[in-house]
């Protein structure tokens, strides 16, 4: 029983916070005044974060990246909390062209795919924002990779 009442104490501590707000709505405006650490993975995650909604009562809210990192913290994998979505992506799209770049022929798109730590089946129904889907990528010319940057930024 008492276990049960902190339980639903911390719930409320933690729904109660307006921060958990941006959490929910994953406000995009909120990344960079906190990060949020869930104790049950040992991740910490921006507000706009597209992970799974962790449960209230195992959320922990930080001031700054270094204090998650100090809690014990490690950044999660879907896009490190020191780079916007962008950079992520481009990041992407760079590696599969150094891959098609050193690569006699047309690799697959489940190679390219594999290479650049995606799921095919995430290519295929949500290309990168802003930037052209590996397929595309696989299929032009590779000048298709030229640039790729200098596009997204303009």
């Amino acid at each position: 029983m008492k276990k049960h009442m902190e339980v639903e104490n911390l719930i409320a501590e933690t729904t109660s916070d307006p921060r958990w707000l941006s959490i929910v709505a994953r406000d995009k405006e909120a990344d960079g005044r906190f990060v949020y650490s869930v104790k049950t993975t040992g991740v910490y995650c921006r507000p706009s974060c597209g992970a799974r909604l962790a449960r209230p009562a195992n959320v922990v809210f930080h001031d700054t990246i270094e204090a998650a990192e100090e809690a014990g913290f490690r950044a999660c994998r879907r896009r490190p909390a020191g780079l916007s979505l962008t950079e992520v992506n481009i990041a992407k799209i760079e590696k599969v062209c150094r891959l098609i770049e050193r690569t006699d022929g047309t690799p697959s798109l489940e190679k390219l795919a594999k290479h650049a730590g995606m799921s095919v089946f995430i290519e295929r129904s949500r290309p990168l924002q802003g930037l052209p889907r590996l397929n595309t990528v696989r299929l032009t010319d590779r000048n298709a990779c030229e640039g790729v940057s200098k596009r997204v930024s303009q």
